[in-house]
């Protein structure tokens, strides 16, 4: 997300949206949590040009990271939740 920090990825509005998607698979506490397609849905900085790119790799890298959550031997799911869900 270094890459796109230029467009707001590391601000509180992008990682909000990041974490309740992934809290949604691994705690199943949202299960309507939406995966951010768009710059906007991300609450990137829209105005910049490469913003959507940025908003692309955003949503990439993160279905990928729950993905791979997922398959996370069930012994550990335990601490990835509790770093994922704050719990």
């Amino acid at each position: 997300m270094e890459k796109e920090a230029e467009f707001g990825a590391l601000d509180t509005e992008p990682m909000y949206h990041a974490s309740r998607y992934l809290r949604a698979g691994l705690i199943n506490d949202d299960p309507q949590a939406p995966l951010p397609a768009t710059a906007r849905e991300w609450e990137l900085y829209t105005s910049m040009p490469g913003a959507e790119r940025a908003a692309k790799r955003l949503t990439a890298a993160t279905r990928s990271l729950k993905e791979k959550l997922m398959r996370c031997p069930i012994e550990d799911l335990p601490f990835i939740r509790k770093c994922v869900g704050g719990i």
